[in-house]
Parts: structure tokens; C-alpha cells; sequence
């Protein structure tokens, strides 16, 4: 058990605020105010990243029983975490901008003039250098509780449930269970990049379950999706989206895409910062 009162806690899912009632102060001489419990949601990333990095305070989780701090990571195996990462995976490095993955084992990257680059496992150039590996442009710092590589659109697989899930949003960790339901996710060190075998059993899964209930739409109108295996439509904006498929707009015309093939496309990042 915490040995302090904790100022902002996690219990049964929920995020917590104790907040010192000055109103139930006794006038004893170093006397302790007594709290009032306030509930701020159920526990999301964007949540956590709210108190412990923009309000710079800790929280303690009474459900894994463990303070999550806002202190850095002091070092970080990045080889690991890209073992099983898709190739050709984005990074970012303060020296050589943008990184493309070729080789998880060595840590080879390829850079945007293709230039080859090589780090050691934990992001370092040499020995006695700084980590110069980052997972965005906009993240150049590994936060101990919750560094991770994962992207939307990679799938995934908690190493304690073995289950596999699909990433919707990289910011809130937002996942899609194999029955189509979002899922938020905050404990990040449970997850795992997905073997091809984990994926293709997801997608099955996923499918057999939308055939026997009815497929949902996964995109919204106005994205850029393209087929991941370069298989089917290349690019298409979707235009409108009917009972069962997706109105696009494509190079030189129009196209339909069932909700049935929808596994097979992901969304175009179109932000060019990231």
C-alpha cells in the first residue's frame, strides 16, 4: 500500500483527484486538512498525459499498485520494441530527420537521401553520446511509464491476454477489438507488435464476427485510405458511406469498397509533420 495520501489516484479503471477541504480545517496548530474525492473519468492515455506531464504531478495506481511518474526513461531497449515492428517504420532522429526502418537486428535506418544510418540498441550514435532515436518528431522524449512505437493502423497483442487488437489512434491509444468495439487503453508496456500469424488470426476473426452480425464502417467520411497491400483501390477519398459500403473519389474516378474488403485499406497520413 501507498504509504501518503496520493493527490491523484487510479481505482477500478477510474481516474481520481483528492482535492484539501481548507473548510473542515480544525484550527489545531498543524493540523491536516481533510480531502474531498473528485472523479475525473475513466482512464484514458490522453488523461494520464494531462496530470503527470502537463500538470507535472504523479498519480499512484491502486489497481497494478505502482506510482506512474513523469520522470524519463534512463534507457530504452528500442531494439526490442522494433523487433517485430512492419519494416520501412518511421522514426525520427534530431541528426538525421525522418528514419525509415530496414533492420531491426542491427539497427540499420535509412534516411530520407538514402543514406544508411546505424544506432546502438538503446537510440545512441556511440557510447558516450545521447539517444538520437525518437519515435515522431513531436515525441523526442521516452516517458519511463508509457514509451512505445506502435502507429494507427498496426496491429497489436497484449503479452498477458494474447489478444490481438487494431490501433485507431496512436495519441490516445485507442484500439478495435476483433468484434469492431473501441477499446481505451492506457497500461502501453502490455503491448507487443503483432506477428503476421496473430494478424491474419485477427482479421479472420474479425470478419467471420461482422459476417454474422452486420459490418460497421471504420473510416469517416473525408479520409484518404489506400490498400495495404497495394492489392484493390490504390488511393480514394471517401465521399459518402451507405448500409454496407464506402462512395470514393480516386484518380480519374469514382470506386465502391464493401464494408467486407474494409480490413484491407488503412488510413493515409496526410499530416506531413508526423
Amino acid at each position: 500500500m501507498v504509504d501518503e495520501t496520493p493527490r491523484y489516484y487510479i481505482e477500478d479503471g477510474n481516474l481520481y483527484h483528492n482535492i484539501p477541504d481548507e473548510t473542515i480545517l480544525s484550527g489545531e496548530f498543524n493540523a491536516e486538512p481533510d480531502v474531498k474525492k473528485e472523479k475525473l473519468g475513466e482512464v484514458t492515455l490522453e488523461l494520464i498525459n494531462e496530470i503527470i506531464i502537463d500538470k507535472k504531478a504523479s498519480v499512484y495506481d491502486y489497481d497494478n499498485k505502482k506510482w506512474i511518474t513523469s520522470e524519463l526513461a534512463i534507457e530504452v531497449d528500442i531494439r526490442s520494441l522494433l523487433l517485430d515492428a512492419p519494416k520501412y517504420r518511421k522514426l525520427y532522429s534530431p541528426c538525421f530527420g525522418e528514419m525509415k526502418l530496414y533492420d531491426a537486428y542491427s539497427m540499420t535506418f535509412f534516411d530520407d537521401a538514402g543514406c544508411q544510418h546505424r544506432f546502438l540498441d538503446d537510440g545512441r550514435i556511440c557510447n558516450h553520446g545521447e539517444v538520437m532515436l525518437f519515435p515522431k518528431k513531436d515525441r523526442t522524449t521516452w516517458h519511463a511509464w508509457q514509451y512505445h512505437l506502435f502507429m494507427t493502423g498496426d496491429y497489436i497483442t497484449n503479452t498477458i491476454t494474447t489478444e490481438t487488437r487494431k490501433l485507431v489512434d496512436d495519441k490516445l491509444f485507442v484500439t478495435l477489438n476483433s468484434k469492431g468495439e473501441k477499446v481505451n487503453e492506457y497500461k502501453l508496456s502490455d503491448w507487443k507488435f503483432a506477428t503476421h500469424k496473430e494478424i491474419d488470426m485477427f482479421n479472420y476473426e474479425f470478419e467471420q464476427y461482422q459476417k454474422l452480425n452486420g459490418f460497421k464502417p471504420m473510416f469517416c467520411v473525408g479520409q484518404m485510405i489506400t490498400s495495404k497491400d497495394g492489392r484493390g483501390v490504390w488511393h480514394a477519398r471517401i465521399k459518402e458511406i451507405n448500409e454496407n459500403s464506402y462512395y470514393c473519389d480516386i484518380d480519374g474516378g469514382t470506386a465502391t469498397i464493401s464494408f467486407s474488403a474494409q480490413n484491407n485499406y488503412e488510413v493515409v497520413n496526410e499530416n506531413k509533420n508526423n
